[in-house]
């Protein structure tokens, strides 16, 4: 089963140690950093799939690190954590689209999992909705594939195989045989060959059968105007 991998970024050393423990009992991965730049470093090298970041740090504050983190192409899902309720945190935590913004001290922790689990139930459902937009679908007799760009998933238009590599991959597409088909192309036009000739002779064989019977009949018929002739 996949476990969550969450980075706790947090200056209290004992918080940081104290949400690891807990969240992994709760059946999460996690890591911590100390620092905005630690967290850099964590987050580019672990993946983590949620971050909780703490807005007020020493140095690189949590608003400046979020924006390294995705200008470094991180794209976890991040709980903001602060101990100041403050109305430009909170405005700036929307533009910077984060999840969830919660207080410090978090003196309910069920507040802070039911936070992740939001988090990681939507990114289950971001995951499910990838794999089917990843699915290409192929009818299994005819091999057509429907293409529903422009359109709601599962009305496009059914479309040949060869037609669908020139409009969405753009490729120019040559026509041969595998060997296999070869092959089979191959045993197709003997077998024919061997029909023909098989059929010519057989024809050759009746046509000279009858050419026989004919010329033995016209030998008796004139065995018998002689005998005829004769008498």
């Amino acid at each position: 089963m996949y476990r969550f991998k969450i980075l706790v970024v947090d200056d209290e050393i004992r918080f940081c140690k104290f949400l690891k423990s807990f969240l992994v009992v709760k059946g999460y991965s996690v890591d911590v950093a100390y620092s905005g730049k630690d967290a850099l470093e964590a987050a580019v090298k672990a993946e983590p799939d949620v971050i909780l970041l703490d807005i007020k740090m020493p140095g690189m504050s949590g608003m400046d690190t979020l924006q390294e983190l995705r200008r470094a192409g991180v794209s976890a899902a991040v709980i903001f954590l602060t101990a100041q309720a403050k109305f430009a945190y909170a405005v700036e935590a929307i533009k910077l689209n984060v999840n969830d913004y919660i207080l410090k001290p978090i003196n309910n922790i069920d507040i802070l999992l039911a936070a992740i689990r939001r988090c990681t139930e939507k990114l289950e459902l971001q995951k499910k909705v990838k794999l089917y937009e990843d699915i290409l679908p192929v009818c299994c007799k005819c091999q057509k594939i429907r293409d529903d760009t422009g359109y709601e998933h599962g009305a496009g238009k059914w479309m040949a195989m060869e037609t669908y590599l020139i409009k969405r991959a753009h490729v120019t597409c040559s026509h041969g045989y595998c060997p296999e088909c070869f092959e089979g192309a191959m045993s197709v036009l003997t077998t024919g060959e061997a029909m023909r000739k098989k059929t010519a002779s057989e024809n050759g064989t009746k046509q000279l059968l009858q050419q026989t019977v004919l010329n033995k009949m016209m030998t008796n018929v004139e065995e018998a105007l002689g005998t005829l002739l004769k008498a």
